[in-house]
């Protein structure tokens, strides 16, 4: 992070919007919360229940989550879009998109791979087809997250073979405050790195391999977005890891990233490296869902509403 800090950022957002061609007038944004559940959350590595992901999405339905609630503050849309779950949601949304399902549930990546070729190129085509969607409802720019109980696994995993890396520098927290499964969390990333170490580096055979259905979305809507020219707002770690997959596919898909922070997962700065990206702050979060993507965007905003101001004093001037 350079040392100018948040407000010497406004100015990085700001040229990331001109050079995006996005109207200098008020942004109107929303953010993308793609959900699934991976059968390797039945290895009890995470703070929550396996295969519980539609628990989680629930809380974000009713407004009940810290994203729900941080996206009704700045009055901004946010969209659930179901592309793994194992179990339907009980209850009934505007906000939630179930057509563009690509699998229920996940297979375990110890035990073989997550997903079929189809399945992947599902998942990424959920992720476009939801950016398509709101870019014809007006968004000017969008905001990733994720719902995915185990998905941590599948992003370390996913960036020991994108990156080449040992386990031992990527495995980090997860979900887990005090650490105690790291051994375990550490063993499991191994396991499946010798597994994948004579098989071939393609992205798409990794996202097969050790994938998830809400990485996969995020990856195709970060290629939906490179394509339609629309400003991406990261969330945490996993979502940079999403885009390292897409970046991976279309190494122009990172022309419309922006990493709104750092969070407390080891390898995160090397993969936003990779990707080209400075973080915008520095949260040290620990929460995935949206949180930090909803705050990045709502930086984008105040560096909009900036340059619209800008604008309006130099044809006064003139």
């Amino acid at each position: 992070m350079d040392g100018h800090g948040s407000l010497g950022n406004i100015g990085l957002l700001q040229d990331k919007l001109k050079r995006l061609n996005v109207a200098p007038e008020p942004l109107d944004y929303a953010l993308m919360v793609f959900a699934g559940d991976n059968g390797v959350s039945r290895e009890n590595l995470s703070y929550y229940e396996p295969m519980s992901s539609c628990s989680i999405v629930v809380g974000h339905l009713t407004g009940r989550s810290p994203t729900a609630r941080l996206m009704q503050r700045l009055n901004r849309e946010e969209w659930i879009v179901d592309v793994g779950l194992a179990r339907d949601i009980p209850i009934a949304s505007e906000r939630l998109i179930t057509g563009f399902k690509a699998v229920q549930g996940t297979g375990n990546i110890l035990e073989g791979p997550a997903l079929s070729r189809e399945q992947v190129v599902k998942s990424l085509q959920a992720g476009e087809a939801t950016v398509e969607m709101l870019v014809e409802r007006g968004k000017s720019a969008l905001g990733l997250g994720e719902i995915g109980v185990g998905n941590t696994l599948s992003a370390y995993a996913l960036t020991v073979e994108l990156l080449g890396l040992p386990p031992s520098r990527v495995v980090g927290w997860g979900s887990d405050n005090r650490g105690d499964l790291y051994e375990h969390r550490l063993r499991l990333v191994t396991s499946i790195a010798r597994r994948q170490k004579d098989s071939s580096r393609h992205v798409l055979s990794a996202l097969e391999e050790v994938g998830s259905s809400e990485i996969i979305a995020m990856a195709g809507a970060v290629l939906g977005a490179c394509r339609l020219n629309v400003p991406v707002m990261l969330d945490g770690f996993v979502s940079a890891v999403a885009a390292l997959a897409a970046y991976h596919l279309d190494e122009g898909s990172a022309r419309v990233l922006i990493a709104p922070t750092l969070t407390r997962e080891r390898a995160h700065p090397g993969v936003l490296n990779e990707l080209g990206l400075t973080p915008l702050l520095n949260l040290n979060m620990g929460y995935g869902e949206g949180l930090a993507a909803g705050l990045g965007l709502f930086l984008l905003e105040m560096a909009n509403d900036f340059r619209t101001k800008q604008d309006l004093c130099s044809c006064k001037e003139n």
